[in-house]
This record gives C-alpha cells, sequence and structure tokens, in this order.
C-alpha cells in the first residue's frame, strides 16, 4: 500500500500522532535533539508495553536530561543512548527528531520540529508529518537506516553510569555559567531593549487590549513563568498572540503589569499555582521597566486603545516614581530549559 502522509500543524496534533504510534507499535525508535523528563511523562514512556524501545537523544547545550534517560534505560529490551560531538565538529549539533514504530508488516513514523519535550508536545508552535505504510516501502527502509546509522555511530555513547555522571558535571558547569550571565548588566540591557521594543510595538497595533484581575500571591508567584491561565476556556479563548495585558493587583488597588500576548491558548496540567490549576492559558512576554505578573484569576476586560495606552503611562510613571512603585520580589531565574529550541 502506498505511504500515507499527514500534516500534524500543532503541538497537541503532534502528541494525538505519537499515542497512537506508542500505543500500536511492538517496537519504537526515537532519535531527539533534547529529551527531557516532561516529554517522557506526557507521553507516558514509562508504562508503554512496547517490546523494543531504542532512544538516542543529543547532548548539545546540555538540554537534555540524563536522568530520564536513566529511568527508560533497562536494557536489553530499553536502551537509550547519548550523541555527543565536540562543540566545534565540523559536522555541526546532533538535531533529528524521528520517531519511528512498527507493527507485524506496518511502520508509522514522526518527523519534523518537535523534540521528546513537554512543551514541544503541548505548547510549542511545531511543524511534523506522520507517515504510515508498509516496511516494503523504500521511505520505511530510509528511515530505519538513518536510525541504525546514528545508532552505531562512533558518536553514540552506551548509558553507563561513567557517562551520565560527567555529563551531569558538564550540565551543571553550563548552568552556572548561564545564571551568571543572564544577571549580567549587558545582557539585562539587552534583554530589556529587546522588550521594550517589542511590547511598545504590539501597544501601538491592532491587537486588543486586557485588564487582567489578580490577586497579589499569585502575582508573585507567576512573575518568572510568562503565563496567565483560567479554568473557562470561552474566556480566555479571546486573548491571542499580538494582545496587550495589562495586570491590576486586587485588594492592593494597584497596576502591576504590561504585557504581550505571544502564545495561542493551550491546556496545560502543570500546578503553576497554589489555590487553582488554571489549565487554559496563553504565554506572555513581560515589560521589564514595569514589572509583570501572570494567573488569571477573577475577571478579564477588554479596553479601548486609548485608555490601554494611559495605563501604560501610568505603570511608566509609577516605575519612575519609587514612592509610587509597586513593591514586587523578583522571583529565582533558574536555567530555563524546559523551554526548548523547538520548542
Amino acid at each position: 500500500m502506498p505511504v500515507d502522509l499527514q500534516v500534524l500543524p500543532t503541538a497537541a496534533a503532534t502528541r494525538s500522532a505519537l499515542e497512537t504510534l506508542l500505543g500500536g507499535s511492538d517496537s519504537v525508535r526515537i532519535a531527539s535533539a533534547f529529551v527531557r523528563q516532561s516529554g517522557v511523562d506526557e507521553l507516558r514512556l514509562l508504562q508503554r508495553p512496547v517490546r523494543r524501545l531504542q532512544v538516542i537523544a543529543g547532548t548539545d547545550f546540555g538540554l537534555t536530561q540524563v536522568e530520564a534517560l536513566e529511568a527508560l534505560h533497562t536494557p536489553p529490551d530499553r536502551e537509550c543512548r547519548l550523541y555527543y560531538a565536540r562543540e566545534d565538529a565540523e559536522e555541526g549539533v546532533f538535531h533529528p527528531k524521528l520517531y519511528l514504530g512498527t507493527a507485524g508488516p506496518n511502520f508509522i513514523a514522526v518527523v519534523g520540529s518537535s523534540n521528546l519535550t513537554g512543551p514541544a508536545l503541548t505548547r510549542n508552535i511545531e511543524l511534523n508529518v506522520a507517515l504510515t505504510g508498509s516496511l516494503e516501502e523504500p521511505l520505511a527502509r530510509d528511515l530505519d537506516g538513518f536510525f541504525q546509522s546514528l545508532w552505531q555511530s562512533p558518536g553514540v555513547l552506551r548509558l553507563t553510569k561513567e557517562i551520565a555522571d560527567a555529563y551531569r558535571v558538564d550540565q551543571s558547569a553550563r548552568e552556572r555559567l548561564w545564571r551568571q550571565m543572564r544577571h549580567s548588566p549587558e545582557f539585562r540591557r539587552a534583554r530589556e531593549l529587546v522588550r521594550r521594543t517589542v511590547l511598545e510595538h504590539f501597544a501601538g497595533g491592532t491587537g486588543r487590549k486586557w485588564l487582567l484581575v489578580t490577586s497579589m500571591d499569585n502575582y508573585f508567584v507567576c512573575l518568572g513563568r510568562g503565563r496567565w491561565g483560567d479554568e473557562n476556556y470561552g474566556r480566555i479563548s479571546q486573548i491571542r498572540p499580538g494582545d496587550l495585558l495589562i495586570f491590576y493587583i486586587k485588594g492592593r488597588h494597584k497596576l502591576g503589569a504590561a504585557a504581550i500576548v505571544t502564545t495561542p491558548v493551550y491546556r496545560s496540567s502543570d500546578d503553576t499555582w497554589a489555590d487553582r490549576q488554571y489549565p487554559y492559558r496563553p504565554a506572555f512576554l513581560r515589560r521589564k521597566d514595569t514589572k509583570w505578573g501572570t494567573a488569571l484569576q477573577t475577571s478579564s476586560l477588554e479596553l479601548p486603545h486609548t485608555d490601554a495606552q494611559l495605563l501604560i503611562e501610568a505603570i511608566g510613571a509609577a516605575e519612575a516614581a519609587p514612592d509610587l512603585r509597586l513593591a514586587v520580589a523578583e522571583g529565582p531565574e533558574g536555567y530555563r530549559v524546559e523551554t526548548d529550541g523547538s520548542t
């Protein structure tokens, strides 16, 4: 039979196709630039009764979580390996995203942009294709040959305790350097310039403007997360990428933040807020000089453009006057590797 091709234009469509692949395959092979625990959990890989599982993960930039591989690695039926290449190597970084499953005479594959990470399977802007057909098709042999060539490559390392421990040392060093860089004046100035420029562009555009009301506690919790959430999809689905958000702290009668929505609304089960889950969420970009927070708690109100401009000016004035400024404690800035490049 001919190979069937289906375009997967969203993270949700990709996750659904991978669920089908994992649920209907006896043998599964995965080659992914980044593998993280969130992706393993999202697909419930540890619980899958596949007869044979092979995973190759990249080590570039220290973004793969070796703990996720160690949990999956129970040879000979389930085996994980790391692809190692020197950062100055001519062949470049390890960057494939191939999921290949076989059952009897047939195969199913998902190929495209999605790494094995939670964001890639839930909220990132991703594009993949699902391919199904007979193992006799040349395409099936090509995909299997590609994976086998990687599996046997000299750059692919068996996941021993020594390899995993050495990788952790390297990853820890990278995280420390990353934190130092994020706190450097040069880095902060560059990020602030980008945030100001992008936010001002959207504030004067055609996107809708929203006043969002939240509690002080949730405002603190969400400063570093860049997320706004709601239990009511019908309400939050009106907020789109490019819309301007202005936050109001209830109980304190204070303006708190301005931000731009950067993603469509997605669903997540992460426990971000202590009081409720708020599963429907868009991500946004904060304006550094005004402080920003997230968490859709009680209500939202669309603003006319003129009102939005007045509020932006008020927030800026509050930031310039210490006696008027809302005192906000910045959350710790961690090594944000969960939001990966295919993510």
